[in-house]
């Protein structure tokens, strides 16, 4: 085997990794989502433990995407980030957790549409 087959094939498992990995995080924000969604009257600690949960699991996967081509997914992970950080006194209110959850389910779809076409290959 070639040291170019040899550097394909470690790209091509790395890239399968990465969308187990991310799949697992899309999993758990969901799950976070809705339970948050599911009390009665969340408070803004609950919102702001809820985007901080999402921001590490976002700046994860940000941190390959870019690096396996993956450039969507990678701007968008930035645009998310950017959000929960850019306003450090944010009292996290109901609509800025939509606005999150509007960018989660892109994100979900981004890395469907991405595992979609590497089991194709």
């Amino acid at each position: 085997m070639s040291k170019a087959e040899r550097y394909r094939q470690i790209i091509e498992q790395t890239r399968v990794r990465f969308l187990q990995d991310a799949a697992i995080k899309m999993h758990d924000m969901h799950q976070s989502l809705q339970d948050y969604n599911g009390l009665e009257a969340p408070d803004a600690d609950a919102g702001q433990a809820l985007a901080h949960q999402i921001h590490r699991h976002v700046h994860a996967i940000k941190g390959l995407a870019l690096t396996l081509s993956y450039s969507g997914i990678d701007e968008l992970c930035g645009d998310m980030v950017n959000y929960i950080l850019n306003d450090s006194s944010r009292i996290w209110k109901r609509e800025h957790v939509d606005r999150l959850q509007q960018q989660v389910d892109q994100l979900g779809q981004l890395i469907d549409e991405a595992t979609a076409s590497a089991n194709k290959t």
